[in-house]
């Protein structure tokens, strides 16, 4: 095995690592969002980030104290697109309000809280 292959490998372990951590942080956090929170959510602009409970943000606080290494070097693998896949996967109702809330106002809005978020928690 070459040292590119090994290296290959271990950046796609690493990416996976990362993304698995999000996912189940993610997924926690979206337990207690019902379809009409995250509706009105979109209709209002609401920005996610200013109405996180300070435990969430210290929770991010931590996973970035913990893999902030990690996350900052795959961020851009942390997409709006994988967080939709995961949320078709995971929270089907939240995905469809998401993606039918005044198209194409819920995705737009959707993809700059994901960027916000990530910049906050990397800036922590």
């Amino acid at each position: 095995m070459s040292l590119n292959a090994i290296k290959s490998f271990g950046k796609n372990l690493a990416v996976g690592f990362a993304t698995q951590i999000v996912r189940g942080w993610f997924n926690e956090k979206l337990k207690s969002i019902t379809p009409s929170d995250l509706y009105e959510a979109i209709i209002e602009n609401q920005d996610l980030w200013d109405t996180t409970p300070d435990d969430v943000k210290k929770e991010g606080q931590n996973y970035k104290k913990t893999y902030g290494k990690l996350f900052k070097q795959y961020e851009g693998e942390i997409t709006t697109e994988l967080l939709l896949t995961w949320m078709k996967e995971d929270h089907l109702e939240l995905y469809s309000t998401i993606i039918n809330t005044n198209r194409p106002v819920g995705i737009i809005w959707f993809d700059q809280q994901v960027w916000k978020i990530k910049q906050k928690i990397l800036e922590m």
